[in-house]
C-alpha cells in the first residue's frame, strides 16, 4: 500500500492524509484498506462532520494507490412538532445553522441547541432520521415550551432591622419580546405598610444572538432602599440609581462544560446619607470577567471570576466627592471578585450544596462597592447586609434531604471574615440553622430558613448578638 487518494467533498483537508498515514506500507492490505476508511470516518465524527461517509469504490489495487471517496449528506426535510407558544420561524432562528439543502457541522449544531436550551421558557430535542429524498437526512425538533409571559408577587422580611422588614415586590416577565427571544423582566419593590419608606424599580433586558452564541444584557434599577433585589436577581447595594450592560460570549468545551467571557459597564449613581446631609457619589467600574459550567451526571459546578475597575469621570467621580462620601476613599480604584458553587445529589435525593465568594481589593471603597454580609441570601440569622468591608469572603454549606410532601428541609453553616483597609478592626461570623422549601407545582414557592448566630464577630451587637436567632421567609406566587 503505497499512498491514499480521497476525492469528493474533503472538509478535513490535507489533514485526512495525516489520518491514513499509519496505514501506508507492505503489511496493509484489504484488511487495512478498511481500517483506514473507517479512522477516516472516525477523524470526520469527531470533527463534527458526520454528514460525511468514506466510500471504498471498485477500484484495480494492483498499482498500491487506493482511492477513498467522501460522499456528503445533507439535511431534508426539517420538521417541528410539539410548540404551542412559539411560532415555527422562532424555533427555527433559535437554531440558525439547521436549514435545508446544507450541511451542518454536527459540533457546531449541537452548541446551537444548547445554546437554544438557555431559553427557561422552550427546550429543544433535536433527532435525525431517513429520508426518501437521494444524500439526505431529515432533522426533527421537538419542542416542549410554555408561556413566555407571566406575572409573579412575592412577600419576603428582607427589611432592615431600622425600618419595616416586610418588603413585597411585583413583577412582570416576558421571554420572548418581538417574538425574538428577547427577556423582559420588570419589578417593583416596597414596603406594604409605608410606600415612602422603600421602593425599588428595577428593569432588566437580554437579547440573544444564536449565530454566534452570546448574549447583551442590560439593566436598570432605581432603588431608595440601602440594599435589595431588582430584576433577575440583580443586587442593589445602596440608594441611587444604577444602569449597565454586559456582553457575553459562551463557549462549549466538551459536552459537560462551557467557558463564558463576559465585558460590561455598571454605572452606578448612589445617595449617600452622612449625619443628616445626602451626597451623590458615582461609581463607573469597567467589568471583565470569566465564568465556567461543569454539569456531571449527580453534581453541578459553576465558578466566576470577575475584574471591575472604576472610570473616573464627571463631578461625582473624582477624589473629594469619594472622600466625602467615606474618609481614605479615592475614586482610582479597582476590586476582584470571585464565586464558586457546587451542588452534588447523592442517594435518595440527598444533596450537598456548598458556595463561597468574596472580593479582594488594595482599596478604600465607597459604601456602595463595600462586600456585605448578613441576609437571606449571604449569612442567615444576621440583618441584610449588616456587616460591610472592602475585603470579605463568605460561605454557606447546605444539606439537603429528600422531598416528603414536596417539602424538602436542609441544615446550614453560614461563615464570614470582614476586612477594611483603612486599619479598621476585621470581622468574623457565623451562623448555623436549619430550613424548609416547599412548592405547588410551578406556580407558589415558600422559602424558610431559622439561623442562630454562633458568632457575632466585634461589631456593634446591639442588634445582632451571638445566640439570637432570626427567620427568613419568602413566598413567590407566579400567574
Amino acid at each position: 500500500m503505497d499512498a491514499y487518494k480521497v476525492i469528493g467533498d474533503n472538509p478535513l483537508g490535507s489533514k485526512a492524509y495525516d489520518v491514513l498515514a499509519p496505514f501506508v506500507g507492505e503489511q496493509f492490505g484489504l484488511e487495512g484498506i478498511s481500517a483506514a476508511a473507517d479512522a477516516l470516518e472516525v477523524a470526520f465524527n469527531k470533527a463534527g462532520f458526520s454528514f460525511h461517509r468514506v466510500n471504498i469504490p471498485p477500484q484495480e489495487l494492483m498499482s498500491g494507490f487506493v482511492t477513498l471517496e467522501i460522499l456528503r449528506f445533507h439535511i431534508g426535510e426539517v420538521q417541528i412538532s410539539g410548540n404551542e407558544y412559539y411560532d415555527i420561524g422562532n424555533i427555527r432562528r433559535s437554531v440558525p445553522n439547521l436549514e435545508s439543502k446544507q450541511t451542518p457541522n454536527t459540533i457546531a449544531l449541537s452548541e446551537a441547541v444548547k445554546w437554544a436550551n438557555k431559553n427557561a421558557s422552550k427546550k429543544l430535542v433535536l433527532r435525525f432520521k431517513e429520508s426518501e429524498e437521494p444524500n439526505a437526512i431529515n432533522a426533527e425538533l421537538n419542542v416542549s415550551d410554555r408561556d413566555p409571559q407571566m406575572f409573579f408577587v412575592s412577600l419576603d422580611n428582607s427589611g432592615g432591622y431600622n425600618s419595616e422588614s416586610a418588603r413585597m415586590t411585583l413583577g412582570y416577565q416576558n421571554g420572548n419580546v418581538l417574538n425574538k427571544d428577547h427577556s423582559m423582566t420588570l419589578t417593583v419593590t416596597t414596603a406594604p405598610k409605608d410606600t415612602d419608606l422603600a421602593t425599588q424599580f428595577g428593569l432588566s433586558y437580554q437579547i440573544p444572538y444564536y449565530s454566534n452564541l452570546s448574549r447583551l444584557n442590560l439593566l436598570f434599577s432605581d432603588s431608595e432602599s440601602n440594599s435589595g433585589t431588582v430584576a433577575d436577581n440583580n443586587l442593589v447595594t445602596g440608594k441611587g440609581s444604577v444602569l449597565g450592560a454586559t456582553y457575553t460570549k459562551t463557549y462549549f468545551s466538551t459536552n459537560n462544560l462551557e467557558h463564558n467571557v463576559s465585558v460590561g459597564f455598571m454605572y452606578k449613581l448612589f445617595d449617600n446619607e452622612i449625619v443628616g446631609t445626602t451626597s451623590k457619589v458615582l461609581s463607573f467600574p469597567l467589568e471583565l470577567s470569566y465564568g465556567l459550567l461543569y454539569s456531571g451526571s449527580q453534581s453541578l459546578l459553576t465558578a466566576n471570576f470577575s475584574l471591575a475597575s472604576n472610570m473616573e469621570s464627571g463631578d461625582d467621580n473624582n477624589d473629594a466627592t469619594y472622600g466625602y462620601a467615606r474618609s481614605g476613599a479615592t475614586s482610582e480604584w479597582s476590586a476582584s471578585r470571585y464565586r464558586f458553587s457546587w451542588d452534588y445529589a447523592f442517594i435518595q435525593n440527598w444533596m450537598i450544596h456548598a458556595d463561597l465568594s468574596g472580593q479582594i481589593t488594595n482599596n478604600i471603597l465607597i459604601p456602595g462597592e463595600l462586600f456585605g454580609v448578613g441576609g437571606s441570601s449571604t449569612l442567615r440569622g444576621f440583618e441584610e447586609r449588616y456587616i460591610n468591608g472592602d475585603e470579605g469572603v463568605r460561605t454557606r454549606v447546605e444539606l439537603w434531604g429528600p422531598s416528603f410532601y414536596q417539602v424538602r428541609w436542609l441544615v446550614f453553616a453560614d461563615n464570614a471574615h470582614i476586612e477594611n483597609n483603612n486599619g479598621a478592626i476585621s470581622d468574623d461570623v457565623a451562623s448555623l440553622g436549619l430550613g424548609f422549601r416547599w412548592s405547588w407545582k410551578t406556580d407558589l414557592n415558600l422559602s424558610l430558613d431559622i439561623g442562630r448566630i454562633t458568632d457575632s464577630g466585634d461589631s456593634d451587637t446591639t442588634v445582632n448578638k451571638k445566640d439570637d436567632t432570626k427567620t427568613h421567609f419568602s413566598l413567590v406566587y407566579r400567574f
